[in-house]
């Protein structure tokens, strides 16, 4: 016959065991979360990037040189404010990019912009000034690259 401090014994670790792995197992879950959260929340990140810069070269590429530039005040207004609107979400998402390459080519582009308002389209500081929105949108391309390579 077994005493009875044994029973109790093997009783109260059998609970404790059952109590431990039950913490074990619930800890294991709450970081798993915590992990996947965070993975998530840089997808999320990412894919706003993502969109963000999209947006802006997809309006930049509306006033691109392959398009003669005009002469016409509220079309370029419009290039102008969309371009504008796209570089605003850039700058909440990337405020490093929206400071360097982002700010040279938005001032290209305004030069791109406002040239044909005030010369001829074929003029040599209207191109001088599509080479040089060329140069900003590559320069700010490639930042945009690099960054999304580094998430």
């Amino acid at each position: 016959m077994t005493p009875i401090w044994l029973t109790i014994v093997v009783a109260v670790l059998s609970v404790s065991g059952a109590l431990a792995a039950q913490w074990l197992a619930s800890s294991r879950a709450y970081r798993l979360a915590l992990i996947e959260r965070e993975t998530r929340r840089a997808e999320r990140d990412r894919q706003s990037r993502e969109d963000a810069y999209t947006k802006f070269l997809a309006a930049a590429r509306a006033i691109k040189p392959g398009k003669q530039p005009t002469a016409d005040p509220s079309a370029t207004e419009s290039a102008s404010t969309a371009l504008r609107e796209a570089a605003a979400h850039i700058e909440l998402y990337s405020p490093d990019l929206a400071e360097g390459p982002l700010a040279v080519a938005l001032a290209a582009a305004e030069r791109l912009l406002t040239l044909p308002l005030a010369m001829s389209p074929s003029a040599p500081a209207v191109r001088e000034a599509e080479r040089e929105f060329d140069e900003a949108l590559a320069k700010l391309r490639r930042a945009m690259h690099s960054d999304l390579d580094d998430s």
